[in-house]
């Protein structure tokens, strides 16, 4: 068993969340915008503007570090590659993406074709950040 590659870890993790990041600005502006912006208007929320959009950047790199750094962990047990990178993204998909928009869902706060099509979306999204990461990590 070796040690987690911090180096390698942080540029997978920087990858992954380029990723997302791009799929995100995707779904958000050119697949959602208008209905995302008619759910927060009818919340009485303002539309999502640049510090908002930089916050949710930076916790999006967040996750996707946290993300390689699972994969990174999960290497020993299954082994190097795109079968452990999809099984990381898929348990950060249900941590992050499941876990968060079914509360948003629950409280009303957002209708069921938002949260399914977010959640179909993620599915795709963060196993596919999660190999592209991987592709750069190593111990």
């Amino acid at each position: 068993m070796e040690g987690i590659n911090t180096g390698k870890l942080i540029v997978s993790g920087i990858v992954a969340g380029v990723v997302i990041t791009v799929g995100q600005l995707v779904l958000n502006l050119v697949l959602l915008g208008g209905a995302q912006d008619a759910a927060l208007e009818a919340l009485g929320v303002a539309p999502v503007g640049g510090s908002q959009i930089g916050m949710f950047i930076a916790m999006t790199f967040v996750v996707s570090c946290t993300m390689m750094w699972l994969y990174a962990s999960l290497r020993d047990r299954l082994g190097p590659g795109p079968k452990t990178a999809m099984c990381a993204g898929i348990v950060v998909w249900v941590l992050y993406y499941l876990q968060g928009l079914s509360n948003f869902w629950i409280l009303g706060m957002l209708g069921t074709p938002l949260v399914g099509i977010g959640l179909v979306w993620g599915l795709f999204e963060l196993p596919i950040a999660a190999i592209a990461g991987a592709y750069f990590y190593s111990d």
